[in-house]
């Protein structure tokens, strides 16, 4: 991948496998003190990615790629990143420190598309889907830090595509975003003990957001509902992993009022989503339990997207 080296503009205005079972407790965000978010923006070089402080004060551009980067997703030590990268006839996934240093193709060239990669709890390893076009199948896989020792965890569900699929923290689960054809969206969930298989815990019909995430105890999952649907309000939702305790964190009615989920901070007291509004895209922390928002970030013409908050490091 041919990294860019000019400086974009940014086009954001600122006001804010079973071996995956024996993988030891951690946070999808990490339990620990919270750090940077990053999230992807439009420049004119393409969609890149932006680390910002939670005060909104500090904003870095962290990737030039050539093509769309997107769906960012922090190591549990806070100290790398892994995101896709997309191109005009290829989708690949890409690994970089941070502050954006080292960025590695995790690809490797293989055929078809390999997207939306999180890290599993140990930091070790990294989920995805990969769709194999010399056979059409779909499903999710892992691989090594180095791109290599791929295994296939599970197909995706039966006539549908997966999306961003995550290990919770205590390394027993995996949930994902499945959609039909009609472009509906469901959580599904699968314990990693021999034997499992996936399960539709939220159904399609709550049209759910592409993104999902773990609380760092395991014990809820967040996302949105009514995601593709402009003429209706979308909230923030938190469910248990079985289904039961539906829990709103927002209560929007406006149809013009929509939040997106992001990720938990990795203390797992706050959610930090994108606001949309008449007036503009604001990206926003709240209480985990629910409550007003907290603003970050704001733009007024292009959205924050694939938010995701990091640990912060010690040196």
């Amino acid at each position: 991948m041919r990294m860019r080296r000019d400086v974009t503009t940014v086009v954001v205005g600122l006001t804010a496998c079973v071996a995956l079972s024996t993988a030891p407790p951690a946070s999808a965000t990490y339990a620990g003190r919270n750090g940077e978010v990053v999230f992807g923006s439009v420049t004119d070089a393409g969609r890149q990615l932006f680390t910002v402080t939670t005060n909104g004060r500090s904003t870095t551009q962290v990737t030039h790629v050539d093509g769309d980067a997107s769906f960012p997703d922090w190591s549990p030590d806070g100290r790398m990143i892994v995101f896709d990268v997309q191109g005009d006839d290829s989708c690949s996934i890409m690994l970089m420190g941070a502050d954006g240093s080292d960025p590695r193709d995790m690809s490797h060239g293989r055929p078809g598309c390999e997207e939306n990669a999180s890290f599993t709890p140990d930091g070790r390893s990294l989920v995805f889907v990969a769709q194999r076009c010399e056979d059409c199948t779909e499903g999710i896989w892992s691989m090594d830090l180095t791109g290599h020792h791929l295994r296939l965890i599970t197909p995706s569900p039966v006539g549908m595509h997966s999306k961003d699929p995550n290990v919770s923290p205590d390394g027993t689960r995996l949930g994902l975003v499945a959609e039909d054809e009609q472009n509906l969206a469901g959580i599904f969930v699968m314990d990693l003990a021999p034997g499992g298989t996936l399960r539709e815990v939220v159904p399609r019909s709550h049209d759910v957001s592409r993104k999902l995430d773990w609380s760092p105890d395991s014990r809820r999952i967040l996302f949105s509902d009514n995601a593709n649907e402009s003429d209706r309000p979308a909230n923030l939702t938190t469910v248990r992993p079985d289904g039961s305790g539906l829990r709103l964190l927002t209560r929007y009615t406006d149809a013009s009022t929509r939040a997106f989920s992001g990720s938990f901070s990795p203390d797992g007291h706050w959610v930090v989503a994108r606001l949309e509004t008449s007036s503009g895209y604001t990206l926003v922390r709240i209480s985990a339990r629910g409550g007003p928002v907290h603003p970050i970030l704001f733009s007024p013409d292009t959205p924050q997207t694939g938010s995701d908050w990091g640990a912060a490091t010690y040196g």
